[in-house]
């Protein structure tokens, strides 16, 4: 075993043991991923052991253009640097280097807070149909159905049959401060109904039980078979598919985009940053705000409270 792979073992293995208490596992996942690349990266420089890095080295990664040429944004340049730094504390505190390379290194932060580009009503209708162009096709559609009741990526993921009532037209969502129980409108109770009857009938075929508190809503298998770092990638791959399907291609609109427009017809509903924040689960009132997109509010908001969804 080369140094570099003992380096990364010993790294990963501290860095799984904290998942939890410092840090969450999937964050733990992330960082051996980068760290791994950083390993690599080294050893392609000719460099043949982590006590041989130099700031040099480490400040060349941090700005190392990605997989496609491009250079990284700031908030991946932040991040190899967090966990290269973190790296070589662990290294340190167990005596393989004797000094953190990167204690000179900084990423200046530059705060690049997306504009929300909700979808206007008739895209939201769009979407909603277009999972019924292929009947087969349940996985979609009720991916799209619980982001448009404003479930996140993560509780997307991790929404089980269970928690869905067809006889109350409820679904719960999130957990912990963010539990709470939200109305499934008449146009998605169908959808719901359709995704829980495949699920059955896929499970029958296979010979495999029917657990509603572990069979997803909106995964092709149970949540914890995915790797962690795949989880939120594969929601918003399932919601970037629907929109493309739907033929949605407008400038901006991306899978954020159907959350936002449960936000924002939330508000029009209501005209309360409140009932936004409980739909969506969401801790605080600012954050909220900052969903509401007023020039959508004076297009869309007296089409969204008559019920309507006409494009005009």
């Amino acid at each position: 075993m080369s140094e570099w792979s003992s380096a990364l073992e010993s790294v990963c293995e501290h860095w799984a043991t904290a998942a939890g208490n410092r840090l969450r596992s999937s964050s733990a996942a992330r960082y051996g991923q980068v760290f791994g690349a950083f390993c690599r990266f080294a050893e392609a420089s000719g460099v043949v052991t982590p006590e041989s890095v130099t700031t040099a080295l480490c400040r060349r990664f941090i700005a190392a253009p990605s997989l496609g040429g491009s250079p990284p944004c700031a908030a991946t340049s932040r991040l190899r640097l967090t966990v290269i730094r973190s790296a070589f504390e662990v290294l340190g505190s167990a005596g393989t280097v004797g000094a953190d390379p990167t204690t000179e290194l900084s990423v200046t932060h530059r705060t690049a807070e997306r504009v929300p580009t909700p979808l206007t009503p008739l895209e939201a209708t769009r979407l909603v149909l277009a999972g019924y162009v292929n009947p087969r096709d349940t996985l979609r559609p009720a991916t799209t159905a619980l982001a448009l009741m404003g479930a996140a990526h993560a509780e997307i993921a991790g929404s089980v049959v269970f928690a869905f009532s067809e006889v109350d037209a409820t679904l719960a969502l999130g957990a912990g401060r963010s539990a709470r129980v939200v109305a499934v409108p008449p146009q998605l109770l169908e959808v719901l109904r359709r995704r829980v009857a495949d699920q059955r009938a896929s499970r029958r075929r296979r010979g495999q039980p029917w657990d509603p508190g572990e069979v997803p809503l909106a995964l092709a298998r149970v949540l914890s078979s995915y790797p962690v770092n795949s989880v939120a990638p594969t929601v918003s791959d399932n919601l970037s598919r629907a929109l493309r399907h739907a033929g949605i291609h407008r400038a901006g609109v991306q899978p954020k985009s159907v959350r936002e427009y449960a936000a924002n017809a939330v508000y029009a509903t209501t005209l309360r940053i409140e009932a936004v924040a409980e739909q969506l689960g969401v801790p605080s009132y600012d954050t909220a705000a900052r969903l509401i997109d007023r020039a959508w509010q004076e297009r869309w908001g007296d089409t969204v409270r008559a019920g309507g969804g006409d494009d005009g």
